[in-house]
């Protein structure tokens, strides 16, 4: 079984600078946009992600263990 990855989950279109409006989840799933997911107490629905490689070094797609990448979900 795969180990837990945390992603961050954004309540709108960017992340408000006192961190209000994020929340972090483990999950092995990665929700794609228009997937409809639980947070921020009630079902929202997908509108962008994002994944930041810049805490990865020389980065490859087919790496196993890889892990060092932030994965953000922008919800309504």
């Amino acid at each position: 079984m795969k180990e837990l990855d945390c992603i961050f989950i954004v309540l709108g279109t960017k992340i408000d600078k006192d961190l209000s409006n994020v929340r972090s989840i483990n999950t092995t799933i990665i929700p794609i946009v228009g997937d409809c997911i639980f947070a921020f107490g009630k079902s929202r629905e997908v509108i962008g992600r994002m994944i930041d490689y810049r805490n990865v070094e020389d980065y490859r797609l087919d790496d196993e263990g890889r892990g060092g990448e932030y994965v953000y979900i922008y919800v309504k």
